[in-house]
């Protein structure tokens, strides 16, 4: 279960945020709030006090079962994300966002009768949904482990654009070492292509010590200009990291050809697709996306641990979690009235 982070980084502004489908509900925006402290306990306890309230309407209640179904998932808490999907289904059966996020969930867990049962459901209720659930599985299934990307890259693509993806720092402010390799990686590729610019995005997400600050710190001491690094300093995950890059080439209107991702080999695979996915959500125009990894191609195993956590990665990146996409998708396809 959620306990409430006991560190000393204040997450307010740290994304991606939790919930922000149900700001507009006064009962849920302060248990949203408690979630995007990072006060899980808190949260809990509040959505225990709401759903035993007499004077809460009851979609407000079942509303907070879907609520905590998305933050145990940015979580990979999954069996208790199912549970409360579940219960949510039981009242609004047809509901596209727990139809889908059931039969992701399902599948993460690897229990085929189950995934099958909500997509089938799915399927008669919304049959494009369906059919975009099943692209990401398969785009995620293609490309899971693949770390040879680096090799596929073709001869004589310049990259304009370098994405570094940052990585925890460590309690006494020195920075890990799977984030000084990238760094490394990253210079080698700023050094070869000296016309291409730097994405970069890190939150001070689990110490007090800024992702962002040590990655500018550490490049600028080896000479990189200032003005080819462009930076995010407010990503809590991979997602975030995402979600940070889209929002730099917004804020400086920036449009690149040929982007190459860089993160460490184990990460490289979830990381690469949920930057495609990010970027085509988003209709930004490109050529290619390309990725590498301080470590040679297929010089390590992959970690049982970063498979787990990249269907999700990529669902959270193509935004299909949060319920006013669903609402916003359903009533397109189907209409206002669907429950």
């Amino acid at each position: 279960m959620l306990n409430n982070y006991t560190g000393e980084v204040d997450p307010k502004d740290l994304r991606p945020k939790h919930g922000t489908s149900y700001l507009e509900y006064s009962d849920l925006k302060p248990i949203v709030d408690l979630a995007n402290a990072w006060r899980y306990g808190d949260m809990q306890e509040a959505l225990k006090d709401l759903r035993t309230a007499e004077s809460v309407d009851q979609e407000i209640i079942h509303l907070s079962y879907m609520l905590e179904a998305e933050v145990f998932i940015t979580h990979n808490l999954f069996p208790e994300a199912l549970e409360r999907l579940t219960i949510f289904l039981d009242e609004y059966p047809n509901d596209l966002q727990a139809l889908f996020l059931a039969a992701a969930v399902s599948a993460q867990l690897e229990n085929e009768y189950e995934k099958l049962h909500y997509l089938e459901k799915l399927e008669e209720v919304c049959q494009p949904l369906a059919n975009i659930f099943r692209t990401i599985v398969g785009f995620v299934n293609e490309h899971i482990g693949q770390v040879d990307l680096e090799e596929r890259i073709p001869e004589g693509v310049a990259f304009d654009a370098i994405v570094l993806y940052g990585n925890r720092m460590e309690e006494d402010g020195s920075m890990s070492e799977a984030l000084e390799r990238r760094l490394e990686k990253t210079l080698e590729l700023l050094e070869k292509y000296p016309n291409a610019k730097l994405l970069a995005s890190g939150g001070a997400a689990l110490t007090p010590f800024s992702e962002s600050d040590a990655m500018m710190e550490w490049l600028t001491d080896r000479g990189v200009a200032r003005e080819r690094i462009y930076m995010d300093e407010y990503a809590r995950d991979t997602v975030g990291n995402i979600i940070g890059y889209e929002m730099l080439l917004k804020e400086y209107d920036l449009t690149f050809d040929h982007y190459c991702c860089v993160t460490s080999l184990s990460h490289l695979a979830r990381a690469w697709m949920g930057f495609v996915v990010g970027m085509e959500r988003n209709e930004v125009p490109f050529e290619s996306i390309h990725a590498t990894a301080p470590e040679a191609p297929n010089s390590i195993e992959v970690p049982e641990i970063e498979r787990f956590f990249t269907l999700f990665t990529v669902i959270r990146s193509a935004e299909w979690l949060e319920r006013k996409k669903f609402i916003e998708f359903g009533e397109s396809v189907i209409g206002p009235e669907l429950k």
